[in-house]
């Protein structure tokens, strides 16, 4: 199954744009957000920190220009993801964070 996907054969020098919608860009606005709010509770090393608060700093940029780029964003989100399942399960918090990031993946057509 693909959804929001694109394929191109036999091409040379082809660009394929995907947009990013303003629900989807409001959806990661408020999940940065949450993230930026939450970053000290998280129990993580200070390498996954800087690597966590790298990867905001990245979607934030891209949701800033004019052109945002889908696959930047939807890496960023991945690598964040990465991050939040290392931490213990006891912590709510990611949990509900966990799942936006799923559901924001999901609008952006990488699930």
């Amino acid at each position: 199954q693909m959804i929001n996907s694109s394929i191109q054969q036999g091409t040379v020098d082809s660009i394929i744009n995907q947009i990013i919608n303003q629900n989807d860009l409001k959806a990661i606005n408020d999940l940065i957000t949450k993230l930026e709010d939450s970053i000290e509770k998280f129990e993580i090393t200070e390498i996954s920190r800087q690597d966590l608060i790298a990867n905001i700093e990245t979607i934030k940029a891209q949701t800033k220009s004019s052109k945002p780029k889908k696959q930047i964003i939807i890496d960023a989100l991945s690598s964040i993801s990465g991050i939040l399942q290392a931490l213990p399960t006891a912590q709510i918090l990611s949990n509900e964070i966990m799942s936006h990031i799923t559901q924001i993946l999901s609008a952006l057509g990488s699930h």
